[in-house]
């Protein structure tokens, strides 16, 4: 680790040196020198620290945090979720999201059905997903950003889902919170 410090430290030094030949320094300003650099190496190393650890405890799940979305379809078709697992996490304001939900459409079908996100979007684009309509029947599906609290699922041909139990979404995807 040391080694990758020393390697910025190094580079540095050539461009201060390279400014050196061109701007006379004072004894002063050199002698600076070292202390300055040696604070920037100690910033270096706590801003890659925190971003690590940050990081990692997300991935493993330790800053996962748990949110109960409303579920909906696009009317007149109704989305009666049974069981559902949502849990986001946040790193430098990008929403990190995984939600899979299983429950019953009614009504008259439609193409979208939809969930809640846990904080306001600034800016996403979408993504892939899997469906089952009806489980075992799994099908390429595409997730949007509907409104900037909510997410919508469509199958892969934007074809109205099937009407009846064991309907599936599956996201995992990522968005920009609004400021």
């Amino acid at each position: 680790m040391r080694n990758k410090y020393i390697k910025y430290i190094l580079i540095l030094i050539i461009c201060i040196g390279v400014s050196m030949s061109i701007t006379k320094f004072s004894p002063e300003d050199i002698s600076g020198l070292a202390e300055r650099l040696q604070r920037l190496e100690q910033d270096i190393k706590n801003l890659k620290m925190e971003r690590k650890v940050y990081f990692s405890d997300a991935m493993k799940g330790e800053k996962w945090i748990e949110w109960t979305p409303v579920f909906g379809a696009e009317m007149p078709m109704s989305f009666t979720v049974v069981d559902y697992v949502a849990e986001y996490c946040i790193i430098e304001g990008v929403v990190i999201f995984h939600i899979s939900a299983t429950g019953t459409t009614s009504g008259t079908s439609s193409p979208a059905i939809y969930f809640t996100v846990p904080t306001e979007v600034g800016f996403c684009i979408g993504g892939a997903c899997n469906i089952a309509d009806p489980i075992p029947t799994r099908k390429a599906g595409f997730w949007v950003l509907g409104t900037a609290t909510r997410m919508e699922v469509y199958r892969y041909d934007e074809s109205n889902w099937g009407i009846g139990s064991d309907r599936r979404i599956s996201v995992q995807g990522f968005y920009k919170m609004a400021e």
